[in-house]
């Protein structure tokens, strides 16, 4: 997926296809060469990477939660949709994961900025346990395999990821 940290008042609408086009159409044109092929086979497992933040938006990520707040609804739509085709969908929902792109964002001169207008308090420190203490990439690849290595008697349909505390 593609994010993007912002004041929604900048009005950068650049970012904001950017955002719906990789986040929700991109995965929908993806789903839409696989899906037949899957439904042919009477087999096959879709896995949609949401993020917390569809359920519990933040300042700054608007327009980022709504594209993955989209899926919220797509995907039991679409379960309903593949019922008997021995096809799974699975919505995984993590909480803050360090990943490139998100070290991109935070690397931006405006997101200090952004941030404290949104989460006055020291931002660098806040951003240094970040990088340090959240999920990894790694941790979501897991819990996509253990979904999809899951038996045909177990559908895990929905999976919340958070940080440990």
């Amino acid at each position: 997926g593609v994010i993007y940290f912002q004041d929604f008042l900048d009005g950068d609408s650049d970012s904001w296809v950017h955002m719906v086009n990789t986040n929700i159409l991109g995965y929908l044109h993806t789903m839409s060469v696989f899906l037949p092929m899957m439904k042919e086979k009477g087999t096959g497992h879709i896995i949609n990477i949401g993020s917390n933040t569809s359920r519990e938006p933040v300042a700054g990520m608007g327009v980022y939660s709504g594209t993955k707040a989209f899926w919220l609804g797509a995907t039991p739509a679409l379960r309903k949709e593949l019922r008997g085709t021995g096809i799974k969908i699975t919505q995984v929902e993590p909480g803050p994961v360090t990943t490139e792109g998100i070290l991109k964002v935070m690397e931006d001169p405006k997101f200090e900025e952004i941030h404290d207008k949104f989460y006055p308090r020291n931002s660098r420190v806040e951003v240094e346990k970040f990088i340090n203490e959240k999920m990894v990439a790694k941790d979501i690849g897991e819990i996509v395999w253990n979904a999809i290595r899951a038996g045909d008697r177990v559908y895990e349909k929905e999976v919340y990821v958070s940080n440990k505390e």
